[in-house]
């Protein structure tokens, strides 16, 4: 094998592999070997390389100190044509601020550009909304796994005055959004706090109740009765506790009111005995029977009524029409007041009737003449 020595690095080498054929050599070969000719165009490569990026650099430089006099020398524009619009428009407020640039605007006027933002978000709301929901979605199911794997605490610090109690609803009030159900802060730190609230916007909020109450009269009467009629019972119940509870507050208090308010309760009175005459007749009946001490039986008002249809309005002595009621056995006879003893009667003939009994055929016969 022919070998030869490289005129660079001094290395014997062979001649067909190692070496670069070359026709204007008289051997045919180049008189270095392959790494160092390679070498050799590298290290000549780069000094070219820094020395044209050197004159790009200085060409650049140069432009740019040329375009910058030149910018200086004139006087800056006032009016830019929009490139999407085309319009030609003052160069301030019509424009937007960006980074880039050396004037520091758009190259899109406003409404070009706000006509771009509203395209695109009506394009792409819909997506992001959808995806907004499904992150959302993610997040709340993998929240739920976690709370799902703690176990639940038997007892929870309250966040305002820090004192730990029981997790339960005798000392925290309820909150559905949190896992366990109760809120984070006890019964009597959210009763203060309300309290706090209420002393500090009381004028707003007795304003805001007036307000609504006169707005919604009739829907608030309904819903009181109602209610009043489905919780009788209790609503008794608890106000009879309140009093017993408190007695000598609520005689003073009433008292005191009915004081200050002695015209109101007597148009209440003449106007309730004006339109309810007949239960005002029978509240009486049954304030002279308490008064002779004699036996009161109970009934349902509309009973009154029925008896009266039944005797068709007529006086059950002469047939007249009746304006009265009378007792059949007086009460000054002991007679009781009950709807069995009840019936109705003319003035004339109840006035005449009076306290006798026993009713004698002479006594009916009496008072059936007495009234032809």
């Amino acid at each position: 094998m022919i070998v030869w020595t490289c005129t660079k690095c001094g290395i014997e080498k062979p001649l067909t592999v190692e070496f670069f054929s070359e026709r204007s050599n008289s051997r045919g070969f180049e008189s270095r070997c392959r790494d160092c000719v390679r070498a050799y165009k590298y290290e000549n490569a780069q000094k070219h390389k820094a020395e044209r990026r050197r004159r790009v650099n200085e060409r650049n430089r140069q432009k740019r100190e040329a375009r910058e006099a030149e910018r200086a020398a004139q006087p800056p524009p006032t009016h830019r044509v929009c490139v999407k619009c085309g319009q030609e428009k003052p160069l301030t407020a019509e424009w937007f601020a960006i980074r880039s640039g050396t004037s520091r605007l758009d190259t899109r006027c406003r409404e070009c550009v706000r006509k771009y933002i509203r395209q695109y978000t009506k394009i792409h709301e819909s997506e992001r909304k959808r995806k907004a929901a499904e992150q959302k979605a993610e997040r709340k199911r993998e929240r739920a796994a976690r709370r799902a794997a703690e176990p639940l605490p038997i007892s929870q610090v309250c966040n305002t005055c820090h004192t730990e109690k029981p997790l339960s609803y005798e000392f925290f009030p309820r909150d559905k959004k949190r896992r366990c159900g109760l809120a984070t802060r006890c019964w009597d730190c959210q009763r203060q706090r309300s309290h706090n609230y209420y002393e500090a916007n009381k004028a707003r909020h007795l304003e805001r109740t007036t307000e609504y109450n006169k707005a919604h009269a009739a829907e608030l009467r309904s819903y009181h009765a109602a209610y009043y009629l489905k919780n009788k019972d209790a609503l008794s119940a608890q106000n009879r506790r309140r009093y017993e509870a408190n007695r000598e507050y609520w005689l003073q208090y009433h008292r005191s009111f009915y004081a200050a308010n002695k015209e109101r309760y007597a148009q209440q009175a003449r106007a309730w005995r004006l339109a309810n005459k007949d239960k005002k007749r029978e509240a009486e009946r049954r304030r002279e029977a308490r008064k002779r001490n004699l036996t009161i039986v109970g009934f349902d008002p509309s009973l009154l009524d029925q008896k009266w249809d039944y005797w068709g309005g007529k006086c059950w002595i002469c047939g007249a029409q009746a304006d009265s009621w009378d007792h059949v056995k007086p009460l000054a006879k002991n007679g009781y007041h009950c709807l069995a003893n009840l019936r109705p009667a003319c003035r004339s003939c109840n006035g005449r009737k009076q306290d006798k009994w026993p009713l004698t055929p002479e006594i009916m016969q009496y008072l059936t003449a007495a009234a032809a």
